[in-house]
């Protein structure tokens, strides 16, 4: 058969130039067109309805010469008002089923194998369903959005969209945002429920959420909620070393978890019911460390709130230093210029006891009491000999009153 033959069911018909159906009503424009589908496919129902599984239609696309690309196997345009270019319906959902279906996928793509050799040299394998969302009107006013590439909509209890691969180094779902400026997501999630989660991960042995940046932040968290984090870790685990949050950095100007705040604010907070709120452990190094440029403050400032009751005596500290070997001490005070501990208190000053003796004053390299500089009422004084004085007048270099 050949162009201009009439179409022969269970034949082949061959065809010179495009073959048409159209769907149209009669001259008279006195009654519409009838039914709904201008041409339909599918198997015969009742007793005659074929006993194996049978494809609706099959499209198959071509090539002209190598290594021009391959023509579309099926190409849909939809109505010119928001008309659907291709819809697949699954056997549960009654399309061309009679209501009698069950399961069934609506639409399935499948990508060609890649060639790495041949006349068109290297292919690369296809990709299994492209969608592309239409642009909006330039001239909208209003502005329009653009429309989404691809929409998965759950029937029932079950995800939206749901990406596998097995390939390492690769992602089940894989977002990429081209936009140079402005605000831009590769990935983005929302969910409105008080319990739940924009974006939700979970690994059985792996990392649960991985972010990363060649010069930026590799995971940024925001937060408008009274009392809540811009981000915040958990950690269930009961016994054991664990951390709801752990930061390492291996730069020498770095710090492995750093915190800030513009305000009056605190830049970290820890806070524990009965463990150490704050903990820092260093190998070769300080395990705490506080810095302070303002006048009157500390670089490390240490506050117990506690209320003894009297009648069962109980100490507490502001801040506690202690070094358990031979040749350690537990608290150490240096300044270049000013005091290097300095005590104030509403019953003592200092309060000091030792195994030895309460209190070791270093002698100087010189003898006798001071004979320059400055000197105030109240010091104490040990020469290379070991005698003691007292400053008893305020002067340079003030009176001296030897004790001992």
């Amino acid at each position: 058969m050949s162009s201009g033959d009439d179409i022969e069911a269970g034949r082949i018909t061959t065809a010179e130039s495009t073959t048409d159906v159209v769907g149209a009503v009669p001259s008279e424009r006195d009654v519409d067109f009838n039914g709904n589908v201008i041409l339909r496919v599918g198997p015969q129902r009742g007793d005659l309805r074929p006993d194996h599984t049978l494809d609706g239609i099959h499209g198959l696309g071509t090539n002209g010469r190598i290594p021009s690309a391959g023509g579309n196997g099926v190409v849909g345009f939809g109505g010119p008002n928001q008309g659907t270019g291709v819809l697949g319906l699954g056997a549960g959902s009654g399309g061309g089923s009679g209501g009698h279906g069950s399961g069934g996928i609506g639409v399935h793509g499948i990508g060609g194998d890649g060639l790495g050799f041949g006349f068109a040299g290297p292919v690369n394998p296809g990709i299994g369903v492209l969608g592309f969302g239409g642009k909006p009107d330039p001239f909208a006013d209003p502005p329009m959005p653009g429309a989404v590439g691809v929409q998965g909509v759950a029937g029932g209890g079950a995800d939206g969209v749901v990406g596998v691969s097995d390939a390492s180094g690769k992602s089940g779902v894989f977002g990429f945002n081209s936009q140079q400026t402005g605000g831009a997501f590769g990935v983005f999630g929302r969910c409105d429920g008080a319990d739940g989660a924009g974006v939700g991960a979970e690994s059985g042995s792996g990392v649960g959420v991985r972010g990363h940046s060649g010069t930026n932040d590799g995971v940024v968290g925001l937060s408008d909620g009274n009392g809540k984090s811009g981000v915040f870790g958990f950690n269930s685990k009961k016994e054991g070393t664990a951390f709801g949050v752990f930061g390492r950095c291996d730069s020498v100007q770095g710090a492995g978890v750093s915190g800030r705040n513009d305000s009056t604010g605190d830049a970290v907070s820890g806070f524990s019911p009965k463990g150490v709120a704050v903990r820092g452990t260093s190998q070769q190094n300080a395990g705490v460390f506080g810095h302070s440029e303002g006048f009157g403050r500390s670089g490390v400032f240490g506050e117990n709130t506690a209320d003894p009751d009297p009648r069962f005596p109980a100490e507490v500290f502001g801040v506690t230093g202690r070094a358990n070997a031979g040749a350690g001490t537990g608290v150490v005070g240096q300044s270049a210029k000013g005091t290097g501990v300095s005590g104030s208190g509403g019953a003592y000053g200092a309060k000091l006891q030792g195994g030895r003796a309460p209190l070791h004053l270093v002698p100087a390299s010189s003898t006798g009491a001071p004979t320059s500089g400055f000197h105030q009422r109240g010091e104490f004084f040990v020469d290379s000999d070991g005698s003691l004085f007292y400053c008893k007048t305020n002067g340079t270099p003030g009176t001296w009153v030897q004790l001992a």
